[in-house]
């Protein structure tokens, strides 16, 4: 049987605790998915993506099982972050030399973009592999508008520290 409720990461302490009969604590942000706590499933899973090692970017998202939305607030920044680590592996090395080389096209190219877009929305069903952002197609501004105040209210609700300097 195949589940389609949203769960996070977050959920798995609470449903444990969940099933073993263990209400969670009250500073828990996951909710149990199953057991004798279950909670209402989720509307959408909101993630984060701060620090990669040495570079630094902000970007949020949020997920309803069948489109991403994401926010970037560096968008100045490449799409793909610099790491040096990364960069020795030999088929990376690779795909950075024929980037470069302007040999990449298409989705192949698109993951090299020098920056990225202030907003990005994909259809997961359509375009696992997210590389065709509809965030600019009207079709989809209510949608779009909708994931904008999600994502607000949530970062307010978890008192968001991502503009607050290391």
């Amino acid at each position: 049987m195949f589940d389609e409720r949203i769960v996070s990461l977050m959920d798995l302490g609470p449903t444990v605790l969940s099933l073993l009969g263990i209400e969670k604590p009250a500073h828990y942000d996951g909710k149990a998915f199953a057991g004798k706590f279950e909670e209402t499933p989720r509307k959408y899973a909101f993630g984060t993506a701060d620090r990669f090692d040495e570079t630094t970017d902000m970007q949020r998202s949020v997920l309803d099982g069948r489109f991403v939305y994401i926010k970037n607030f560096m968008p100045q920044l490449p799409l793909i972050y610099r790491n040096k680590y990364r960069e020795q592996i030999p088929m990376n090395a690779k795909l950075i030399e024929l980037n470069r080389q302007k040999k990449l096209k298409g989705d192949a190219a698109y993951i090299f973009m020098e920056t990225k877009p202030r907003e990005e929305l994909y259809d997961l069903k359509n375009d696992p592999y997210e590389v065709h952002n509809l965030a600019k197609d009207p079709n989809y501004a209510t949608k779009i508008k909708g994931y904008r105040k999600a994502l607000k209210d949530w970062q307010i609700e978890i008192e968001d520290k991502g503009f607050v300097p290391e």
